[in-house]
């Protein structure tokens, strides 16, 4: 039997490591965040990808209108908030 999803991503290290004597509290932290950049990154994509698609299924082949019509027809507004979210925690 799979254990329950618990909201924790296993790969995550579950504290950080302390930081040495020379080093600023919040350097150890920068290494943690650093290593997943990437995945944040991709999580942006995987946010807005799906209105898109949805959007153009339905029709919507202008380029410059896509993302207003996933906005008002598809829910996308929940998406580009989870997206800003990503966002915000990368360009901290």
């Amino acid at each position: 039997m799979t254990p329950a999803w618990t909201g924790c991503d296993p790969a995550m290290p579950s504290r950080v490591d302390s930081p040495t004597s020379n080093e600023p509290r919040h350097a150890s932290l920068f290494r943690v965040v650093n290593r997943y950049v990437g995945n944040l990154e991709r999580q942006v994509v995987i946010e807005l990808a799906g209105g898109v698609v949805e959007a153009i299924y339905r029709g919507e082949l202008r380029k410059q209108k896509v993302l207003a019509f996933a906005t008002r027809h598809c829910r996308m507004n929940t998406d580009r908030e989870r997206a800003a979210a990503v966002l915000r925690d990368l360009n901290r």
